[in-house]
């Protein structure tokens, strides 16, 4: 069976089947139900002392439901899981989720149940998700299986692979606080017992809503085909993974905690440069590399052109690309003539360009278009990073840099990386969105941190070098 048919029933079903459902508001059985309140399919409740929960009714058993059933949600006790996984096989469901903690994270207890769900779905063929599994969400179809109430999802073309539920949920969460984020797809694998990594990894390549993928791994159960399917998926949509177990001690939190053996660091580092997965190391890393990736342009080699209000910030810039992989432009001769044009005679323009000196003497309108304009156009740029934003810092409005001052120069969307960053200015979440809503449209980039901002510059260098666009050193 191919991965398509695997997943379909789990992200596409006609049916679901809640097994421990409650009417109790806040409790698992309850929210799952909730999440699936605008879920076009059918939804069988299924608690033997209950009647009926919002609106739907209640059945004693999965077996008796009188319908098909296509994915069940199994939210009972680890120790009620195998009776109720083979009751489910029993009647041909051909999918479920199993919530429960405790099996492979849970002892020699936790084994045999675990082995038990692994007796059953290599006896009756039955596939599952899970155990310790958030569930899967599909924004095309209203698709929720969460124990964590999504009261509103943004549709997009994001989707997430993870591996433990809880981390999942609150991840979806932050993410979907900003604007430029939108989810295609979320598929939480918990201890990865059944269907796994490769499988979601081959659903979501053929998946034409899915532009972009993002992995939170804690291990691989076949290493060998993880790396050969992600070297397929990254040649037409990235791939963000964001890996914990990276240290000694955050390996062995990883075994206690799924069950995944985390493996040796640097195995799977190399293994992701060698299948082109962007590595990311933090929440915000992931964050601000779906933004890189959701709306710039891949650059076409690593020299890059600094624009700076401050020399002394050039002078870190470049010391940050370096560390990046990333290497100073050599401005043209033209590009340097027409800088000279508008900055002071006692300027030696190079590479930062220190925009100050201009825009003290024209004022930001007319100098800082010109700049910018010109070097985007150097044939010798592969990319810009524009320290020159001052949206919110209180500077006499001449010398203040707005949005729409920088964004005169780009006509339709930038061909090259753009990065505009600030220094010193901290943004509430709502700042934030409108500053990046404004410049994504134009496929430009912002963040209020210059690491950042090279970090993020890097990355897409590395991406675009691994698929061939970019060659230059």
């Amino acid at each position: 069976m191919s991965s398509v048919q695997t997943l379909k029933p789990f992200l596409e079903p006609s049916s679901i089947a809640i097994i421990g459902a409650s009417k109790t508001p806040g409790k698992t059985g309850y929210t799952i139900i909730e999440n699936l309140l605008k879920y076009k399919g059918k939804i069988y409740p299924v608690n033997p002392r209950l009647n009926e929960i919002l609106g739907f009714k209640v059945y004693p058993t999965i077996s008796d439901v009188p319908d098909k059933v296509d994915l069940a949600i199994i939210a009972l006790p680890a120790t009620k899981v195998p009776d109720v996984l083979m009751e489910c096989a029993q009647k041909n469901v051909k999918a479920a989720i199993v919530v429960a903690q405790g099996f492979l994270d849970d002892g020699e207890t936790g084994k045999i149940l675990q082995n038990k769900v692994d007796e059953i779905i290599k006896k009756t063929g039955i596939r599952v998700i899970g155990p310790n599994s958030l569930g899967v969400i599909n924004t095309s179809n209203n698709l929720i299986t969460s124990f964590i109430y999504f009261k509103k999802l943004k549709k997009g073309h994001v989707s997430i692979i993870a591996q433990t539920g809880i981390f999942c949920g609150a991840m979806l969460m932050w993410l979907s606080s900003f604007d430029f984020f939108g989810l295609s797809k979320s598929i939480d694998l918990g201890n990865k017992c059944d269907v796994d990594d490769v499988e979601v990894l081959e659903y979501l390549n053929k998946d034409p809503e899915t532009k972009l993928i993002v992995i939170h791994m804690e291990g691989v159960k076949n290493g060998r085909k993880f790396l050969e399917t992600a070297k397929k998926v990254t040649k037409t949509k990235p791939i963000l993974c964001l890996k914990g177990g990276k240290t000694d001690v955050g390996a062995r939190v990883v075994s206690t905690h799924t069950g995944s053996i985390a493996g040796l660091d640097q195995v799977y580092d190399a293994a992701f440069k060698q299948a082109g997965i962007v590595r990311v190391n933090s929440l915000n890393e992931v964050l601000d590399f779906i933004q890189a990736f959701s709306f710039s342009p891949l650059p076409k080699g690593n020299k890059v052109a600094i624009l700076t209000f401050s020399g002394g910030v050039g002078a870190v810039v470049v010391d940050l690309c370096v560390e990046n992989g990333l290497r100073l432009a050599k401005l043209s001769d033209e590009t340097i003539k027409k800088l000279e044009e508008i900055s002071p005679p006692y300027v030696a323009i190079s590479n930062p360009v220190d925009v100050w000196p201009a825009i003290m003497s024209y004022g930001v309108k007319k100098a800082y278009p010109i700049m910018l304009k010109t070097v985007l156009e150097d044939p010798n740029v592969d990319a810009v990073i524009s320290i020159s934003g001052h949206f919110y810092m209180q500077l006499p409005l001449d010398w203040r840099t707005t949005p729409e001052t920088i964004l005169s120069v780009v006509n339709g969307k930038v061909k090259k990386p753009l990065i505009i960053c600030t220094i010193g200015e901290f943004l509430n979440i709502e700042e934030l969105n409108k500053l990046t809503r404004i410049f994504n449209e134009k496929g430009v980039l912002y963040y209020p941190s210059v690491e950042t901002s090279v970090k993020v510059l890097a990355a897409l260098y590395r991406y675009s070098k691994y698929l061939g666009y970019s060659n230059k050193e």
